[in-house]
């Protein structure tokens, strides 16, 4: 599980405990826009916003986060006092938890009630080159090929051979019959593109035998 923290100063000794028995990684960001970029590349469980080291950006990280992760997949929560007009802000763009200094017990409940479904799948990392893909754009016709990134039981992210930005892709895209090839293997697969920056995020569907078994050989 991973904690991103985007503040100014380190975080303080009773953050750091409260997410150490989580058994959570933190990363520390000082730039909210450079983390932003991020999020994909490191799929977190739970992103620590300072709003106070932050004031003007905290809307734009959130909303930008809710576009790849939904509440049930990543938590946000705002570490200051929010006035009513921010609060509801805060509700309205999907924020999950407003950390005041007297919040922090109610926080750590709320954690430990909330994250078991948050918790992230095991997530292989191949060798570069070590499985590759390739599939036929259904917008043009064309065909694309990259390699795997990362994959898990549920998502890959793909490097793509040529720059995202000159192929013909579209968020939320079904891509059918892709052939994933890893060692002396070749399986087929389906998945739905849900985020291009500089890799494909892509959700598994349809989810075959053969992937079912790919996968639980990668993490024996």
């Amino acid at each position: 599980m991973i904690v991103v923290y985007i503040g100014i100063d380190k975080y303080s000794n009773k953050i750091k405990s409260l997410y150490k028995s989580l058994g959570a990684e933190i990363i520390h960001y000082k730039n909210p826009l450079k983390a932003m970029d991020n999020f994909c590349e490191i799929n977190p469980s739970i992103i620590h916003y300072c709003k106070n080291d932050f004031p003007r950006v905290w809307k734009i990280v959130l909303s930008s986060l809710r576009e790849t992760y939904k509440e049930d997949e990543c938590i946000f929560v705002l570490d200051d006092e929010l006035n009513e007009k921010e609060s509801n802000e805060f509700v309205y763009l999907k924020g999950s938890f407003n950390l005041s200094p007297d919040k922090i017990d109610s926080y750590k409940e709320y954690l430990e009630n909330t994250l078991i479904p948050v918790n992230k799948e095991k997530i292989f990392y191949p060798e570069n080159g070590d499985i590759c893909i390739g599939f036929m754009n259904p917008e043009d016709f064309s065909y694309i090929s990259g390699k795997i990134y990362s994959l898990s039981e549920s998502e890959i992210f793909i490097y793509t051979d040529e720059s995202i930005d000159s192929l013909n892709l579209k968020k939320d895209i079904e891509i059918h019959n892709a052939s994933l090839s890893f060692r002396d293997k070749v399986i087929t697969i389906s998945f739905t593109i849900t985020a291009l920056n500089e890799k494909l995020r892509c959700k598994i569907i349809n989810k075959s035998e053969d992937y079912s078994i790919l996968t639980s050989s990668l993490f024996v």
